[in-house]
């Protein structure tokens, strides 16, 4: 109940069964998923149901299993069995509630949390599943209450201040927010959302050392999450290693070989890292699979424009511009295109139509004086 899944683990060693096989064959499986060996636990749990196969516990176990895999139809279908007595089961109500929480259905795992509290008030489970669908609706002070109540009771208990830190974090109180995730990582060095969140608010901060730290041993926990491996790019394209991220984003484009922001950001960094063919062709791949992306045509513009055909650039950053026409950065790199290709007229006109909208640019201002300077005035 505290998260100290290799406590738990220890403990059990030394226990034989007596009578209660499948029993302590379940808290082995939970210690193992709480360590994020899904793979043993799996196994585990299914030895539990050999053992006892009414075993109802093991069934919710694997069904929590399926439920971190997004395999909605197992979960269904062992949630089923798992049920096995009255429909109004405080454990399969948690459970539901889990499965709308990971679904983003807010409002439904709400009503299931809330259902489970009024069979089982002190429940911890019920609590934190409660304060999640009160955070996931924005609803921080019904959040913060429950919390305050939560950490007085159990104060280094993982998902309490792993929660605290998401209510902190809501409200702008970055600071708080770290300070929670710090009491996380003191318990659990490894918990992964812990690892990943801290990342993103040191990125965020702009101390990009500290977010490369958490971030690389989240991807080590979790080597398959492409959002974090974007992130991580993002944070070494920032401290200026290129073929760091380049070797970051290559593992996820064999997983997910057509996604388009993925395709963006590893052309970016080849061209960072001083290889403009390979960059121009992921750029354009993600241009082709997302034309309607302002960003991903206005970066495959700049590289046209650096390998001097200014023409197809324009083309480019019209069409993002057609797209997304308050996207500054699409309508300076155009100034800059005209520039190049010696249109001063054209560069002007879009130079003070950007200084229309933003008066206050002082780089639509810079580019407006260069553009009328080269005109002759």
């Amino acid at each position: 109940l505290l998260g100290q899944a290799d406590g738990a683990l220890a403990d059990l060693q030394g226990i034989e069964p007596q009578g209660d096989a499948d029993r302590l064959t379940v808290l082995r499986a939970e210690a193992r998923r709480g360590l994020g060996e899904t793979d043993a636990a799996r196994a585990a749990f299914q030895s539990a149901l050999q053992i006892n196969p009414d075993n109802a516990r093991a069934r919710r176990g694997l069904a929590r299993i399926a439920l971190s895999e997004r395999d909605y139809d197992e979960v269904d279908r062992l949630l089923g069995q798992a049920a096995g007595g009255p429909p109004q089961d405080a454990k399969t109500l948690t459970l539901k509630g889990d499965i709308a929480l990971i679904r983003g259905h807010f409002e439904s795992a709400l009503e299931a949390y809330v259902a489970a509290r009024a069979l089982a008030p002190h429940a911890p489970a019920i609590l934190l599943g409660l304060v999640s669908a009160h955070l996931g609706l924005k609803h921080t002070q019904a959040a913060d209450e429950l919390l305050a109540r939560l950490h007085q009771v159990s104060p280094n208990r993982l998902m309490v201040n792993y929660l605290r830190s998401v209510s902190a974090h809501q409200k702008g109180d970055l600071d708080g927010a770290l300070r929670a995730l710090r009491e996380v990582l003191r318990v659990s060095p490894k918990h992964p959302p812990s690892l990943l969140m801290i990342g993103a608010l040191h990125h965020i901060k702009g101390e990009d050392r500290l977010a490369d730290e958490a971030l690389t041993k989240f991807i080590v926990v979790k080597p398959n999450h492409i959002g974090a491996r974007k992130l991580l790019a993002a944070v070494h394209m920032r401290l200026g290693a290129a073929q760091a991220a380049i070797a970051t984003l290559e593992p996820a484009l064999q997983l997910v070989p057509d996604d388009p922001q993925l395709l963006a950001m590893l052309g970016a960094a080849h061209v960072a890292a001083g290889e403009p063919q390979r960059g121009t062709e992921l750029l354009e791949r993600a241009a082709t699979l997302d034309p309607d992306a302002a960003s991903i045509r206005t970066q495959l513009a700049f590289q046209q424009l650096l390998g001097g055909d200014a023409q197809t650039a324009v083309d480019s950053l019209r069409g993002a511009l057609e797209i997304d026409p308050a996207f500054s950065r699409a309508e300076l790199l155009l100034i800059f295109a005209h520039l190049h290709k010696g249109n001063w007229d054209a560069a002007i006109s879009v130079g003070q139509a950007l200084l229309t909208k933003q008066p206050e640019n002082p780089l639509a201002h810079n580019v407006l004086g260069v553009a009328f300077e080269r005109n002759g005035d």
